[in-house]
């Protein structure tokens, strides 16, 4: 009779040792990645906030404001 599930694979079980080092290895980098990302994400968040430019905001030409004098200061 054909066995459905195999007790051991002897090929396989040195292939997931080295798969499982590589990825205890590969943890803390993507855990520091992750943060490192996140600070990013919260800087450019807080620079976005404090500029203002976060909002949309539509202004159009207001028909009360007159061009200014050829002559005047720029503020």
């Amino acid at each position: 009779m054909l066995q459905l599930f195999p007790r051991r694979n002897r090929f396989r079980e040195p292939l997931l040792h080295r798969l499982d080092r590589a990825a205890g290895r590969l943890n803390p980098f993507l855990i520091v990645v992750a943060i490192g990302l996140a600070v990013l994400d919260a800087s450019c968040l807080i620079a976005l906030l404090d500029t203002g430019s976060f909002a949309i905001r539509r202004v159009g030409p207001s028909p009360t404001i007159s061009a200014p004098a050829a002559g005047a200061a720029p503020n």
